[in-house]
């Protein structure tokens, strides 16, 4: 599992949401998200580069959360 944190552009110290890079046992990825609402929930448990079963988990319709320029 590869594992990032992203934080808002108002420059707020606490993390918006985890995102993460799952990969199944045939190699294929997907792009996984633990929203603040569940944060400290799952903070402590993920750890980058171990291997995990998840299970009960929803798939949601994704809204970008913000707009790049580039200038």
């Amino acid at each position: 599992m590869i594992m990032w944190l992203v934080f808002r552009s108002n420059g707020s110290k606490e993390p918006y949401t985890i995102e993460m890079v799952l990969m199944d046992d045939k190699r294929g990825k997907i792009q996984a998200s633990v929203t603040q609402k569940h944060f400290n929930k799952f903070k402590k448990y993920l750890k980058e580069g171990k291997t995990y079963m998840f299970r009960m988990f929803w798939l949601l319709k994704m809204i970008p959360l913000t707009v790049l320029r580039y200038i």
